[in-house]
């Protein structure tokens, strides 16, 4: 078939064959086949003949998904932080509010004031008050560096350079120790390739 121009589509029952003719003994080879009947809406490319002969053009649909994450963390006697016990902050993952529980009142009755890292104990909540004196939770704007709430810079997306531990910063709990469950609620970077 010659160059041809369409108006419309390009239509097939069984798929479509690019190939290629050799010049001299006129014997004809494969190269893709795009086929919508058997092998379920595949495109390949013949390996045989070239592999990644098929040039796929495409375009990202970036979007955002509603997440939360949980840690417990625990703050000894006599101490003043606490960390989470292993790494478990998710990757591309933005925190907008940081909801903060003390399970029990603690002996001293002191107040929780920061949430964030090991590496920077503020990078989320920085300059809370809540009171340990009895069991309770509030919700805060992820303030600190890594968040994007109010008053926040949000400067590194909410996602440490170097994965760590979340920590929590209150005065000396007593001989009661805390146990103090951070809830993050945010949003995920997702990416899509859509073929075109």
């Amino acid at each position: 078939m010659a160059n041809t121009t369409f108006s419309g589509p390009v239509r097939s029952e069984n798929g479509f064959e690019t190939i290629v003719k050799n010049a001299t003994t006129g014997a004809v080879s494969k190269i893709a086949d795009v086929n919508g009947v058997t092998g379920g809406n595949s495109v390949t490319a013949d390996a045989a003949v070239e592999s990644g002969a098929l040039f796929l053009s495409s375009i990202a649909t970036d979007g955002f998904v509603m997440k939360t994450y949980q840690a417990t963390v625990s703050v000894a006697n006599a101490a003043t932080t606490g960390d989470e016990a292993a790494i478990g902050f998710p990757a591309n993952f933005i925190p907008m509010f940081c909801v903060v529980r003390n399970t029990a009142a603690t002996t001293t009755g002191g107040n929780i004031t920061d949430v964030g890292t090991a590496g920077d104990p503020n990078a989320y909540v920085d300059g809370a008050v809540l009171s340990t004196s009895a069991a309770g939770a509030q919700i805060f704007a992820c303030n600190g560096v890594a968040g994007v709430g109010s008053g926040g810079s949000g400067t590194t997306a909410g996602i440490p350079l170097t994965p760590d531990e979340i920590r929590v910063t209150m005065a000396d709990p007593g001989a009661s120790g805390a146990s103090i469950v951070v809830t993050f609620i945010g949003i995920t970077f997702t990416e899509t390739l859509d073929l075109v």
